[in-house]
């Protein structure tokens, strides 16, 4: 199966420009598939893209349903758990309808209950479906996009989620900007969006690039490495306005919550500059070349899903 399927993108998602450059030494990490960097305002993306649906039935098919991809380990129960923490000490979860835009199972919906919380989860997955119907947990099957549409469609409708969650799945969509836009649509007037996921560009190395790109995967199951400045561009242009971070600069994770602003109000963002973006990568490479053999101190083979195996096998997860 070929790494790149889908329509190839044209020009740059975030600022519009037809500029891009490949990554350097790109190719020695993912089988010979290319991510590239825009020219006019550094964003890091791959360029061939499926629809929303068919990403859909991949992460089905080849993810949830073959073991992939398991959320009932200690790893990312300590993602959620910092997540309905930080969600906590700034916004109060307490009496608030939180949608969670790719909820897997209904894990972190399932954690937020302590914190009186109400959960609504959005997922596309039929096996993910039955789980959160099980734990009685109310769902919608489907992309959020589908979601927005349906509810648009309803003249009855009035948007009532107080906070859209977006954890590890902004960089795995297959427009960023129409998942936002998608989420600003659910939310109340003055909701707030909170995101989770990992920012590397221009942020401090702290593993090889090699075990940063998953080489068993087409390059659209995860499409976009961000920037904290790219990430702001997709933000300020769906609407939403930054409020609070973690100190994202020393930290593998970023937490962010921006709130909705109307769309008549100018968000601004700063654009990262190309050649930054380049000699990033250049250092990248070769600090990796160093890494590895610092890894291999302890002799170990160490493969991208050796934890989720390991967690299964000691019965960790379901």
């Amino acid at each position: 199966m070929s790494n790149n399927l889908g329509k190839e993108l044209k020009e740059c998602e975030l600022c519009g420009s037809e500029e891009s450059s490949e990554i350097p030494y790109i190719r020695e990490y993912t089988k010979d598939v290319p991510f590239h960097i825009c020219k006019g305002c550094g964003l890091v993306y791959y360029k061939f893209r499926r629809t929303p649906q068919e990403l859909a039935e991949y992460w089905e098919n080849e993810m949830y349903n073959k073991g992939n991809y398991v959320a009932r380990n200690p790893y990312f129960k300590a993602r959620h758990t910092y997540a309905a923490e930080f969600i906590d000490m700034h916004l109060d979860l307490n009496g608030k309808k939180v949608t969670d835009i790719g909820a897997g199972d209904g894990q972190f919906l399932e954690f937020i209950k302590k914190y009186g919380a109400k959960g609504f989860g959005i997922d596309s997955s039929l096996t993910n479906e039955k789980t959160m119907n099980e734990n009685g947990i109310e769902n919608y099957c489907g992309t959020i996009e589908d979601y927005a549409n349906d509810i648009i469609e309803n003249e009855d409708f009035k948007a009532d989620s107080d906070i859209a969650t977006i954890i590890w799945t902004l960089q795995n969509s297959q427009s960023a900007t129409d998942m936002l836009n998608s989420t600003y649509d659910v939310l109340k007037e003055d909701g707030y969006v909170y995101l989770q996921l990992s920012i590397r560009v221009l942020n401090p190395f702290n593993k090889p690039m090699g075990l940063y790109f998953a080489i068993n995967q087409p390059g659209d199951v995860q499409p976009y490495i961000f920037s904290i400045r790219s990430l702001q561009g997709f933000l300020a242009k769906a609407g939403f306005e930054i409020k609070f971070t973690n100190n994202y600069w020393d930290q593998e994770i970023i937490n962010v919550i921006a709130q909705k602003v109307p769309k008549s109000q100018t968000v601004s963002w700063e654009k990262d500059n190309f050649d930054d973006v380049v000699n990033y990568f250049i250092r990248w490479h070769n600090e990796s070349k160093q890494m590895v053999d610092y890894i291999k101190i302890l002799d170990l083979d160490y493969k991208f899903y050796d934890r989720v195996t390991f967690y299964r096998d000691k019965n960790l997860v379901k």
